[in-house]
């Protein structure tokens, strides 16, 4: 499972993200715990741009997939 920090310097609030970035910390660190106590294999994506961010996940999965972790 792939997931995504909170990013603060591209943080921002709107009328569907009313969260403030601590609280986006606080709910991130929480979602992160309940996966990995359900034994999900979480993988953090760096804060980076778009082209860097699809890069990681791809050779990610393309790692998996080659050591037979894809189900």
């Amino acid at each position: 499972m792939f997931f995504l920090p909170p990013w603060q310097a591209i943080y921002q609030t709107d009328g569907e993200r009313d969260q403030t970035f601590s609280e986006a910390q606080q709910v991130y660190a929480n979602l992160k715990r309940w996966y990995l106590r359900w034994g999900y294999d979480v993988v953090d994506v760096p804060c980076c741009s778009v082209p860097e961010r699809v890069a990681f996940v791809l050779h990610a999965v393309t790692q998996a997939a080659e050591q037979g972790g894809a189900d």
